[in-house]
């Protein structure tokens, strides 16, 4: 999402952490971003692991709304043509 309209936010840099942890696929790395900004969702890296095996990780496509509270986009799986919000 680097450059995208709307991801300079406080929420879009939020996202744009959260989106480079979980495509990495990397347990480490997606247990640092966890443990660095949403330490009540670290014991479910298991289950963000096996999103992220089930979905291949995701590519931000569009930015639907961006503010310093809320970051909405439309992204896509790559291990399929599903898109999500």
């Amino acid at each position: 999402m680097r450059g995208a309209a709307g991801a300079d936010t406080a929420a879009g840099k939020q996202f744009s952490g959260w989106l480079a942890a979980f495509n990495s696929g990397d347990r480490a790395t997606l247990l640092r971003f966890f443990e660095q900004n949403y330490p009540t969702h670290v014991q479910e890296i298991d289950g963000e692991l096996g999103f992220r095996a089930m979905t291949g990780g995701f590519d931000a496509k569009k930015v639907e709304e961006s503010s310093a509270k809320k970051f909405v986009a439309l992204v896509k799986e790559r291990d399929s043509d599903q898109f999500a919000r």
